[in-house]
């Protein structure tokens, strides 16, 4: 039997939690310290518009307590009563499906360690967090208390929780139940049709997420507003995110629910915009279906990144690429001191994960006198590595005519495209990878 479970380390031993309880997984950065009385509670922290208690997992587990001169990493669980806890953990590993063992040896009690799993040649406890949190006794933390939110249904019915940001001086609001996380903007963006009302597509993880039409931004860093409607990511780019409104359904001013604006609400004299985000859902599936209408050998379009280095054009397949990450950004090491390989210049902490980043101006031998870069990851058979380019430029689409592939693995050019009647180079993914 197979089970879903979010694997993280301890110190350096690996245990897992249930799927199931999980919400979502965060790098610990800021937190509110606090002098608690439950010893494995550490402080309060905020992430994704949840404030809630910040547990040393190592300490509610063991009594050893986690070191926190060093990078952390939370998973924020949820309780059967909807209560959230923030768990520390040294590293996250990954998300996977394991096979359930029973060893020949009890390793632990059924208050602790609930089931086993066997990954490999090594066995992986699963720490059930929930039951230490009620025998510790730590009261449950929410900023909004349940059970008066219970009885007064009535009136949260005719409540709007809504997400207030600002484009250009103006007020624009989201209904909080679309939105799946705000993060800052650190990757390029990519134009599409300025008559489309998905202005462009921007590299978020490993997906390819559409920005909405709305205003410009005249903030050159800006945040992103990700909303999600079953499978679908839209963006919506905001010079500034404030805080969750509730506001009453009556304090609102109805307007077309075909519309890209459903609503109006004055905010501290001041006129807010709903945003009808089921419009620009609409819209993009509206658009992508009108694309494979007018041309059924659309979706056999191959996907290439196009980027510069020392001022020549290369590219590579979008399908083993999962981010462009601003380096600077990065959290490096030196890797002189680690490996002797001279086509890596650093190694990065990347989801979760520590991957060489290669020096594509020396493998190609190319000068180049920019001091900034990005640098793209790709993966291909759960194999990541980096690579460094000066400037990333654009995505092609092109039909199969316009790709030639090379038949020559050893060699670092993979072969070659033709976008806007120009030959450009594209690399070998799986030379880059062997190269780490």
């Amino acid at each position: 039997m197979k089970s879903s479970v979010v694997e993280f380390k301890l110190f350096d031993e690996h245990y897992c939690f249930n799927a199931d309880i999980v919400e979502y997984i965060f790098d610990l950065e800021e937190y509110n310290r606090l002098n608690s009385i439950y010893p494995s509670v550490i402080g309060l922290v905020k992430h994704n518009f949840d404030v809630m208690l910040l547990i040393d997992t190592a300490k509610l587990y063991s009594n050893k307590e986690l070191d926190f001169n060093k990078e952390k990493s939370v998973i924020v669980i949820k309780d059967e009563e909807g209560h959230k806890y923030a768990m520390v953990v040294d590293e996250v590993v990954k998300l996977d499906e394991y096979e359930m063992v029973v060893p020949s040896v009890e390793l632990s009690s059924e208050e602790v360690i609930i089931r086993h799993y066997k990954d490999s040649n090594r066995i992986i406890n699963e720490i059930y967090p929930i039951n230490l949190i009620k025998k510790a006794k730590i009261a449950p933390f929410s900023p909004l208390d349940i059970n008066e939110t219970q009885k007064s249904k009535k009136d949260f019915k005719n409540v709007k929780n809504l997400l207030l940001f600002e484009i250009d001086k103006t007020l624009y609001a989201i209904e909080t139940k679309f939105v799946k996380e705000v993060l800052q903007k650190s990757t390029k963006e990519f134009e599409l049709s300025s008559q489309s009302k998905i202005r462009a597509t921007i590299p978020i993880r490993d997906r390819i997420v559409a920005i909405a039409s709305l205003k410009k931004p005249t903030s050159s860093e800006t945040d992103l507003i990700i909303t999600k409607i079953n499978k679908e990511l839209v963006a919506f780019e905001a010079d500034c995110v404030y805080d969750i409104e509730q506001v009453k359904i009556d304090r609102i001013t109805q307007d077309s629910e075909q519309n890209e604006i459903f609503g109006f609400y004055n905010y501290k004299s001041k006129v807010v915009a709903i945003i009808n985000v089921e419009f620009y859902f609409k819209k993009r599936q509206n658009e992508q279906e009108a694309k494979v209408e007018k041309n059924e050998d659309s979706l056999n379009k191959l996907e290439y990144l196009l980027f510069k280095v020392g001022g020549k054009k290369f590219c590579i397949s979008m399908k083993y690429v999962r981010q462009v990450v601003d380096s600077e950004s990065l959290n490096k090491t030196d890797s002189s001191s680690i490996i002797k390989n001279p086509n890596v210049s650093f190694i990065a902490t990347w989801n979760h994960q520590a991957i060489e980043v290669l020096d594509l101006k020396n493998i190609l031998n190319i000068s180049s006198s920019r001091s900034d870069f990005e640098t793209i990851f790709i993966e291909i058979d759960k194999n990541c590595i980096g690579f460094m380019v000066d400037e990333i430029e654009n995505i092609a689409y092109l039909e199969k005519n316009q790709v030639s592939i090379a038949n020559d693995d050893k060699n670092i050019i993979g072969g070659a495209i033709i976008y806007k009647d120009e030959p450009i180079l594209s690399l070998n993914e799986k030379f880059l990878i062997n190269l780490g």
